[in-house]
């Protein structure tokens, strides 16, 4: 059986080369572990906003366009953590993008269901019909 570390060198040098095929099988080994740390870090208030693998092809993005030096990623398990904490680093930028700004902040949003002003609920506008269904009520009478 070949030694796991001198497989794990070999792709990535034909990562580093270039190779499509090398590409795939990495993003196929690693993949699931970045997206499994987006997923965890990603907040409540976010995730209705952000779509995790959007995080994940972000990563690669990255990843591809400055691979690490190979001191830096010797082993697989360097890599795992140097993908996860890229994974980790972007989305803190995009929960400090949203909820920082003052023009996209989470915080200030509120559930239209719970909407109050002044403590006191406020009624919803009601139910009126599209300029067809008024067409196709007065068809029918």
């Amino acid at each position: 059986m070949p030694d796991n570390r001198s497989d794990f060198t070999a792709l990535m040098e034909r990562v580093r080369q270039g190779s499509d095929g090398a590409a795939r099988e990495l993003v196929a080994r690693y993949g699931p572990h970045i997206l499994q740390v987006v997923r965890k870090k990603l907040s409540r208030k976010l995730r209705p906003r952000f779509d995790s693998v959007d995080f994940v092809q972000s990563v690669w993005a990255s990843f591809f366009a400055d691979a690490p030096a190979k001191e830096l990623v010797s082993r697989p398990d360097d890599l795992a953590a140097y993908l996860a904490r890229m994974a980790r680093n972007k989305v803190v930028d995009a929960f400090r993008d949203v909820v920082r700004s003052q023009k996209r902040n989470a915080n200030r949003e509120r559930s239209l269901d719970r909407a109050t002003r002044g403590g006191v609920p406020q009624q919803r506008i009601a139910h009126q019909e599209t300029p067809s269904q008024e067409v196709a009520t007065k068809e029918e009478w």
